[in-house]
C-alpha cells in the first residue's frame, strides 16, 4: 500500500514507464547508414597541377571538347572564391572560347572540302555555260580570273566541249591553267601580227563570244580600228574592252535583231 493525497491505494494504480533495452533497434539503424568521407585537399599542390595542365592546353593551337572535360573535375576541388579559384575559371572560360573557335574553323574546312566537291560536280555534268564559269571562279584561280568575264566564257566553252570527267580538283586545274595560257598566248600573238588576214584568224581563235555575236562586216570593222603598230593590249580583258568601245563608237544603222540582242548582251558581261 502507498500513501497518496493522504489516502492509501495500491501500487497498481499508480502510472509509471518500464524502461526497456533498444539494442537491437540502435544496430540495425547503424547498419543501414551509408558513410561517406572526403579526403583532404592540398590546394597549393592541386593548383600547381591544374595550372600546368592548363598552361599545356593553352599554349596548343586548337583544343578538343573532350581536353577540357578532362580537368574540370580538377577546377571543381578549388576552393569556391579564392584566388586560385578565379584565376582558374578565367582562363577556362578563355579555353572554352578557343575551343569554339576551333570548332567553328573545323566547321568552314568540312563546308570547304564539300564546296570542291560540288565543283567537281558541276563541272562533270552541267552543260550550261554560267553555271560552269561561276564553279570554276570558285577554284580561285588568278590565271582564269585575270581573264576577264569574255575571256572565262571563252575558256568555259573549251571546257564543256571536251566532254571530260575531272576525279580530282588537281586534275581540272591543270586543264583550266592549260586553256587560260593558250588565250594569253593568242593575245601574245595577236600583239605582234602584222598582217590583217592572220589577225583576223587569231581573233577568231581566242572566241571571244561578244566578238563572235558580231556580223563579218561590223568585225572587219573593228578589226580596221585594232590593227594599229602601236596598239597592244594587256590583257583579254582590255581587248574585250577595246572592241566593246570601238563598237559603241562606230556608227550602225541597222543591225539585224537576233545579232543586236546578243551583242547587247555581250554587252552587259563584259567585265573584269
Amino acid at each position: 500500500m502507498v500513501l497518496r493525497n493522504n489516502r492509501l491505494t495500491s501500487i497498481n494504480n499508480i502510472p509509471i514507464t518500464i524502461a526497456s533495452s533498444n539494442k537491437e533497434q540502435v544496430i540495425n539503424q547503424l547498419n543501414n547508414l551509408n558513410l561517406t568521407f572526403t579526403g583532404a585537399i592540398d590546394q597549393s599542390e592541386l593548383f600547381i597541377d591544374l595550372n600546368q595542365k592548363l598552361g599545356n592546353l593553352e599554349s596548343k593551337g586548337t583544343v578538343s571538347e573532350d581536353e577540357i572535360s578532362s580537368i574540370l573535375p580538377m577546377l571543381e576541388n578549388l576552393t569556391l572564391g579564392s584566388d586560385n579559384r578565379l584565376e582558374c575559371d578565367f582562363r577556362m572560360r578563355s579555353l572554352k572560347k578557343k575551343f569554339k573557335s576551333s570548332a567553328t574553323v573545323k566547321q568552314k574546312m568540312i563546308k570547304t572540302v564539300i564546296t570542291r566537291q560540288q565543283i567537281l560536280q558541276t563541272i562533270n555534268q552541267s552543260i550550261d555555260i554560267d553555271e560552269v564559269n561561276e564553279a570554276l571562279i570558285e577554284l580561285n584561280e588568278k590565271d582564269y580570273i585575270n581573264l576577264g568575264k569574255e575571256g572565262r566564257l571563252s575558256v568555259v566553252e573549251q571546257i564543256v566541249q571536251l566532254k571530260k570527267n575531272y576525279q580530282t580538283e588537281q586534275e581540272l586545274i591543270e586543264v583550266l591553267l592549260e586553256k587560260c595560257n593558250y588565250m594569253n598566248h593568242l593575245l601574245d600573238t595577236l600583239n605582234s601580227v602584222k598582217d590583217r588576214l592572220e589577225y583576223i584568224l587569231v581573233l577568231e581563235k581566242m572566241k571571244l563570244p561578244m566578238y563572235l555575236s558580231l556580223s563579218k562586216e561590223i568585225k572587219d570593222k573593228i578589226v580596221d580600228h585594232l590593227i594599229h603598230p602601236n596598239t597592244t593590249f594587256s590583257s583579254v580583258s582590255s581587248l574585250a574592252r577595246a572592241i566593246q568601245k570601238t563598237y559603241q563608237s562606230m556608227d550602225i544603222v541597222t543591225p539585224t535583231l537576233n545579232m543586236k540582242n546578243q551583242f547587247e548582251r555581250a554587252l552587259l558581261d563584259v567585265s573584269e
